[in-house]
This record gives structure tokens, C-alpha cells and sequence, in this order.
């Protein structure tokens, strides 16, 4: 309407630099009122949890890399900026002292800025050990409930659930609870018996969450941006 009551006034009026001037502040009317106010941009305040695996098979060599330290590539590369902005934390299952399907913890809470301490406690890692991604799931959506309001579950992992746990079963209750906690499952170089696994189909789907695959450290990196990073404000006006 505005647009077209501009036109209209520019047309009815005398002079060629009259209607020049009506366009140009016409213009600059219509681009304030497209542009969004501050309260309506895209927040990146959800708090984000990487559950991160440590299990045995991410120790296996292919080629001149393991894949674990394939997987740490790709967070050094995508971590820093993500984190800057939003709330991050890590949660890893496996690779500690003790292998079996209670060895999960909580390592790092979410907050910002924290890129090189999430970083270096993947480096502690050292893989080996079964794959209790359900239960690690949990712990981190735990802690994102305590936290309060909603957030992100990020796992990275090469393996289904091989502790007795129910994937599909958490993931509904994730789901239902009201918490606004979503699932993002990133499976890396997985093999064709793991990927026809419905675990982290389910975790995904019933949360609201989007699985994916990456059989490199680039597509690894293009997931973990896609799940982590913030909303794009490329079409946000300038302030």
C-alpha cells in the first residue's frame, strides 16, 4: 500500500526533481519498515550440548588417520566460531578409564566462548569401549532441562546403541515432554548395518530434531555447522 501510494505521488507531481525526490525518500521509508526490529532477529541463545563418542570402533585406522582424530578435525574447524556465539558444552561417552556402558560424563556445561576446553577434553580421549549413546543422550537433555527453556542435542557418532538401551523409546519422551529439547544425529563413515539401525532416525525424528550422515571430514564439518550454528542475518538490515 505504501509502496504504491509513493509511485502515485511521484507521477502526480511537477518536475523531474520532484519526482526524483519523492522515489528517493519513498525508498528509504519502504526499506525501514521491511527491515525487522531487533526483538524480531533470529536469537542464538539456546544452549547446545555435543555428545560426543569415544567408543571402541572410532579407533579404527582408515588410511593415515583414525577416525576419532577425523572427527576432531572437523569441531577444530567449525568450534570456534559456533561457540563465540552460542552456548556450548560437551558431553562424551567411552574413551576414559573405565570401558563399559556407565563411563559418560558431562565435561563441559554450555556457556560461550568455551571452544578450547571443549577441544582439548576430546583430545583426552582415548577410544575404546561400547557405544551407551542412549544414556548419554539423556544426561545431556537432562542437563539442558536443568539449564531451563529449550536447546540442542548434537551427537556424533559411528555406532548404534550397544547398551541395552532404548533409542526410540527416549527419544519419544524427549519428544513429548514439552521441553523444546532437540536431537541433531550426525553419523560418521557408518557401516551399512549401523546405518539401517533406527536409533538415530529415532532420536532425530520424535525431538524435532534432522539426522544426517558424513563419510568425510568436509561433510562432517557441513553438519555440524548446519545442526550448531547460529541463524543466518545476511538478509537483516545493518544497524
Amino acid at each position: 500500500m505504501l509502496g504504491s501510494e509513493c509511485h502515485s505521488a511521484a507521477r502526480g507531481s511537477r518536475g523531474k526533481w520532484v519526482q526524483a525526490l519523492f522515489i528517493g525518500v519513498c525508498s528509504i521509508v519502504l526499506g525501514v519498515t521491511a527491515a525487522p526490529t531487533r526483538a524480531e532477529m533470529p536469537s542464538c541463545s539456546e544452549n547446545a550440548l555435543i555428545v560426543f563418542d569415544a567408543s571402541g570402533s572410532m579407533g579404527i585406522l582408515e588410511g593415515r588417520e583414525r577416525r576419532i582424530d577425523a572427527a576432531r578435525r572437523a569441531i577444530a574447524d567449525v568450534l570456534p566460531s559456533i561457540a563465540a556465539s552460542r552456548p556450548t558444552g560437551l558431553v562424551t561417552y567411552s574413551g576414559g578409564a573405565a570401558s563399559t556402558c556407565s563411563d559418560i560424563a558431562l565435561r563441559v556445561p554450555p556457556m560461550r566462548g568455551n571452544a578450547a576446553r571443549i577441544l582439548s577434553e576430546i583430545d583426552k580421549l582415548n577410544p575404546g569401549g561400547p557405544t551407551p549413546m542412549t544414556h548419554a543422550v539423556s544426561v545431556a537433555a537432562a542437563e539442558l532441562k536443568r539449564l531451563g527453556g529449550p536447546g540442542i542435542v548434537v551427537l556424533v557418532t559411528d555406532g548404534s546403541e550397544s547398551c541395552m538401551q532404548s533409542a526410540c523409546s527416549l527419544a519419544q519422551a524427549i519428544g513429548a515432554d514439552g521441553s523444546g529439547i532437540r536431537v541433531y544425529t550426525i553419523g560418521f563413515r557408518l557401516t551399512a548395518t549401523v546405518a539401517a539401525s533406527k536409533d538415530l532416525v529415532c532420536l532425530a525424528e520424535a525431538t524435532g530434531g534432522t539426522h544426517a550422515t558424513a563419510d568425510t571430514v568436509e561433510e562432517l564439518r557441513a553438519e555440524l555447522r548446519a545442526a550448531l550454528a547460529c541463524p543466518r542475518l545476511a538478509s537483516v538490515a545493518r544497524w
